[in-house]
């Protein structure tokens, strides 16, 4: 343990106060004079924001793929509160707003430049008051007394200058986020409505889906009842043994059918695109330079019918074996003209023993349908003979004969020219 305290009280170590001299307190009143600092006016400059927005491209970089479908997500959850929709007049928002906002703007501008001028007049009324109390300027009470009258006017004005440009602030930060809230307010009702009309274009797609589904189960199992009965009736047809001993395969046919059927189907469903694919294919043709076809294997026109005459003339008789025979040029059908009509017979549930394709008559049988054509109508060959001669046997002219072979090839089967 230390030593104990001293019991005595302490004794002030300070010396006696003493009253300074005149020349001591004039120094010290030199000393407590400032001089005047340099007027200082406002700027009124807004600082620059902490936070800054990015564009498109640098929030692509900056989030990822979830952070923007989170912020996207937010964003259309809180637009689609109807409590947050504030739409406004097209007039109001074209012209009110923007008149409002312009003269907002120059009563601002104005109320700056005042605040300025006064704060300027301020300064200099502080600095002849602070001259007045220092006794650098020797006037008389009463001078000191209206210059402090004056600044408190002064004070009471800029401080209505502030309030007055604080509402100015106030009224144009409103008519600001009022407009923004209503390009949103009108995005979010596009939002609204596009999601509206989606939801109704999903329902109507769900109902056709289950419809077609229906429709093709339906259709399956028309089909399966006509296979069913096609070959019933198949199999009583040959339990009766018809007289003529001829056999028609009608599930064959039926079979052919369902398949044509389901192509068709199908064909049905890419016609939309096809048709597309087509256009755009002679929209770029028709601007190509070169001369290119514009269709393709789609866009082959049906073959027309072939015209019949309605009274073919009785009073022809020759005993050429067909009209066929009259064709000294054509191709030989190969192995791949039997694989399609293989192919079309067994879509048709024909049998293809029945039609075979034929040969076209060879350039060595000419002499031979030429004496035949002398024996049979001697003068049309002379007269023919006689009219086209030194021109070739392939191109004829309009004789007789060229009608003949009109009428006698008038009544050719079109499965024939399929061939």
């Amino acid at each position: 343990m230390g030593p104990r305290r001293p019991s005595n009280p302490a004794i002030n170590l300070v010396g006696r106060q003493r009253n300074g001299s005149v020349s001591s307190l004039n120094s010290n009143a030199s000393k407590l004079r400032t001089t005047p600092s340099a007027p200082h006016s406002p700027r009124f400059q807004s600082p620059a924001p902490k936070w800054r927005g990015y564009t498109m491209d640098a929030a692509k970089w900056t989030f990822s793929s979830s952070q923007l479908q989170s912020i996207v997500s937010r964003a259309i959850r809180q637009s689609a509160e109807a409590s947050a929709i504030r739409l406004l007049r097209l007039e109001t928002v074209d012209h009110d707003i923007p008149v409002e906002l312009h003269k907002l703007e120059m009563q601002r501008t104005d109320v700056k430049t005042r605040y300025k001028m006064l704060s300027r007049r301020r300064t200099e009324m502080l600095a002849t008051l602070t001259s007045y109390c220092d006794g650098t300027l020797h006037q008389d009470p009463s001078a000191s007394l209206r210059v402090i009258n004056e600044l408190r006017d002064l004070t009471s004005t800029l401080d209505h200058l502030a309030e007055d440009l604080h509402s100015v602030d106030e009224q144009i930060s409103q008519l600001s986020s009022l407009r923004d809230i209503h390009d949103a307010s009108a995005l979010a009702m596009a939002i609204r409505k596009l999601n509206a009309s989606f939801l109704k274009q999903l329902a109507i797609s769900d109902a056709l889906r289950s419809q077609v589904v229906a429709l093709e189960a339906e259709r399956d199992d028309a089909w399966k009842q006509a296979e069913s009965m096609a070959h019933e009736f198949d199999r009583l047809n040959e339990k009766a043994d018809n007289a003529d001993g001829s056999v028609i395969n009608r599930s064959g046919r039926v079979t052919a059918m369902r398949k044509s059927s389901i192509r068709v189907s199908k064909a049905g469903l890419r016609s939309t695109r096809s048709s597309m694919s087509s256009t755009h294919r002679l929209s770029s043709a028709s601007f190509s330079g070169g001369i290119k076809s514009a269709f393709s294997i789609e866009d082959i026109p049906p073959v027309p019918p072939i015209p019949r005459r309605p009274h073919r003339p009785v009073n022809i008789s020759t005993d050429l074996p067909s009209t066929k025979s009259f064709i000294v040029s054509g191709p030989t059908p190969n192995t791949e003209t039997r694989a399609m009509y293989e192919e079309l017979c067994d879509m048709l549930g024909i049998p293809s023993t029945e039609f075979r394709p034929r040969r076209s008559r060879s350039v060595i049988e000419r002499p031979r349908v030429s004496a035949k054509l002398e024996e049979t109508f001697p003068n049309t060959v002379e007269s023919r003979s006689s009219t086209s001669s030194g021109r070739p046997l392939s191109m004829p002219d309009r004789s007789g004969l060229t009608e003949v072979y009109q009428h006698m090839s008038a009544d050719v089967c079109p499965l024939e020219y399929m061939i």
